[in-house]
């Protein structure tokens, strides 16, 4: 038979042999769904390509869930409250390297009292935690503990944020930024170095924060705890006075007024700005004029007399003041008295001896060569100072002062 002859069970609708008829091609040809009857080939959509493509992407993104999710569903993710722990253990054992990780950044602030030895050696301090809470908001988490210092207990609230380190690594959780509170110190000028909890630590101009009543002041970031603060020995002269700062069971934004660090006169150094100004009164007892210039008696005669032809005398020091002395500023000491007494005799053989008590004012420093030199004030009550360095030396060149007005101060020995 030929390849044109028709078969015929095909009938009058009957096509070549081996192609489908019309109804069979609509039914099961490549465009059968959907496919319009006597549409042209080429316009007829490829569904089949269609579903070879949505299934490729179906497996892609199969693919790529399993790689992205299936890591981190596999791998144990440690919750808030281990950050958190590891933070609090730190406190508990004051590891300043711990700590220091998650401590704000400190803006005029110094953290140069954040170290072991100063931590550990505070009185009053964390000395154990219980976690209380644990609350997770999204990418987010607080924790909240209860702090003990051995004598009381208050809470503390960390916040933490979720960190996704790779597809394959776990969510960890870090902590937030801690802020601690900030401890004002004010120090005498030209410090160089402090004392905290028997740790010697060296002061940088960085350090200094502002001049609080005419004196350097540092802001130390302290946590909990009770600390000593004091400066080291300066020689015979002086004596360090330490005070005491107990920071409360807290951590957050707060900072103290100044605590003044200082100096005062050693007994030592206290008998001899007595011994100076015994002799600066002597050489006012050796003056001839009812009012010795720069003196803190005068003879009531004096009043009577003219500028050019001053009562002339002898003076004689009849009872020394009784001397007190205490820290002032500019690191100045003041140095007072009452109760002294002096005898005032006009020349002349007719002429009355004339008493005057008088109290006495001074004002007295340690100078480069750790020397003291003591000032009389005139009148007491009324001086001037007179400042040669400037107000934000620390670690620089000390800060020399005079109660005279026309002393001419040399800034190089302070003299």
């Amino acid at each position: 038979m030929g390849w044109d002859q028709q078969d015929p069970a095909a009938g009058a609708g009957g096509g070549l042999r081996g192609e489908p008829t019309g109804a069979d091609a609509l039914r099961d040809g490549p465009a059968a769904e959907g496919a319009r009857p006597g549409a042209p080939e080429g316009q007829r959509p490829a569904r089949g390509g269609r579903r070879r493509l949505v299934g490729i992407l179906g497996a892609v993104v199969l693919v790529l869930a399993l790689v992205l999710v299936v890591p981190r569903v596999l791998t144990t993710e440690d919750g808030p409250d281990t950050a958190a722990r590891a933070f609090l253990d730190a406190l508990v054992a004051g590891d300043a390297a711990v700590l220091r990780q998650h401590l704000e950044r400190p803006g005029d602030a110094t953290d140069l009292a954040l170290r072991d030895e100063i931590l550990q050696a505070a009185e009053n301090r964390v000395t154990s935690y219980a976690i209380e809470d644990v609350e997770r908001d999204g990418e987010g988490a607080r924790v909240t503990a209860l702090l003990d210092d051995g004598h009381e207990q208050r809470p503390l609230t960390l916040t933490l944020h979720a960190v996704a380190g790779s597809s394959f690594a776990p969510v960890s959780w870090q902590l937030d930024r801690i802020a601690v509170p900030e401890m004002e110190v004010s120090l005498p000028f030209g410090t160089e170095q402090i004392i905290i909890n028997g740790v010697l630590v060296t002061l940088e101009e960085e350090d200094v924060a502002k001049v609080t009543f005419h004196l350097p002041t540092v802001a130390l970031q302290l946590l909990p705890g009770t600390y000593e603060i004091t400066l080291p020995g300066a020689g015979p002269l002086l004596e360090a006075i330490s005070s005491e700062i107990t920071v409360p069971l807290y951590l957050g934004h707060s900072r103290s007024t100044a605590t003044p660090v200082h100096y005062e006169l050693s007994e030592t150094g206290r008998a001899v700005a007595a011994g100076q100004l015994e002799d600066l009164l002597a050489d006012c007892a050796r003056a001839t004029t009812a009012r010795p210039e720069d003196c803190p008696f005068a003879a009531p005669s004096a009043d009577d007399s003219w500028p050019r032809q001053p009562v002339r005398g002898t003076w004689a020091l009849t009872a020394m003041p009784e001397v007190t002395t205490s820290a002032w500023q500019f690191g100045l000491w003041s140095v007072s008295g009452s109760g002294g007494a002096a005898e005032f005799t006009p020349a002349g053989s007719e002429s009355e001896s004339e008493q005057v008590p008088f109290a006495v004012e001074a004002f007295t420093q340690v100078l480069p060569d750790n020397t003291l030199r003591t000032d009389l004030v005139d009148p007491p009550g009324s001086f001037t100072v007179v400042v040669c360095s400037t107000p934000m030396d620390v670690g620089g060149t000390p800060q020399y002062v005079a109660v005279d007005p026309d002393s001419q101060l040399d800034c190089e020995d302070g003299r």
